[in-house]
């Protein structure tokens, strides 16, 4: 449970304030996980930028590119995800989203903000901009959902398959973050992925064109890994 050290903010808010507030209960943030700061990374990456990508457009690579990592896969849905409480985050409309990002941000949190509208990632720390990157997130048909979330667990990557035009395919996501279970499987955060051996190429940032995930560019996404613990917030909304 957070000892609230600025309650008067909540005060100030006013009914926002209470949504806000009641969010952040409800999602249980550990105050020392949640908090805790990374003053090593602020020294390296500018505060309040401009959206770039924190690496050089690359053209595609083969999976050779990245060290060998322990493959792993992605959990299956427990029957009740203990510290989810997923009926909340469901039930937040687009205002109560913003409220909670508004109060984390006046709060000095560390958490990430996704901007589906833009197609944009915003690491914010201790109340100021980290670093903002171009993403991909869920297509028309296979959206990422809008909510207010946090990251699940992390996996140094993550193995999966879709089958798209009716041939199988199988993928490769380095630096998984899971953030929500869709289904019997997880969407989460990841860096561009391998499809059958092959990296998909910078070209899709800022397109909404993924199966539901948020994919993010090469460099970029082990930045974000080592930051983000299990229990940060995850804010996405449009």
């Amino acid at each position: 449970m957070v000892a609230l050290r600025k309650p008067a903010l909540v005060f100030a808010l006013g009914t926002a304030g209470a949504v806000a507030a009641a969010a952040l209960f409800a999602f249980g943030f550990g105050g020392a996980a949640f908090f805790r700061a990374r003053s090593d990374l602020a020294a390296t990456i500018p505060l309040a930028v401009p959206i770039v990508s924190l690496v050089p457009a690359e053209v595609e690579t083969t999976q050779r590119d990245i060290p060998a990592l322990a493959p792993a896969v992605l959990p299956e849905a427990p029957r009740a995800y203990p510290d989810v409480p997923t009926s909340y985050e469901q039930s937040l409309s687009e205002h109560d989203i913003v409220t909670v990002r508004d109060f984390l941000v006046g709060y000095g949190a560390n958490f990430v903000e996704i901007d589906l509208g833009v197609q944009t990632m915003t690491a914010w720390e201790r109340g100021s901009v980290l670093w903002t990157s171009r993403i991909s997130t869920g297509r028309k048909d296979k959206p990422t959902r809008a909510g207010v979330w946090k990251v699940l667990d992390k996996l140094d990557v993550a193995w999966g398959s879709a089958y798209d035009d009716g041939s199988a395919q199988v993928w490769k996501m380095p630096y998984w973050l899971g953030i929500y279970y869709a289904g019997a499987s997880e969407n989460g955060i990841h860096e561009l992925p391998f499809i059958n051996g092959v990296r998909e190429g910078e070209r899709s940032l800022g397109r909404a064109v993924s199966h539901g995930c948020v994919r993010v560019p090469k460099g970029t996404a082990k930045t974000l890994f080592d930051w983000v613990q299990v229990g940060t917030p995850v804010v996405i909304h449009h």
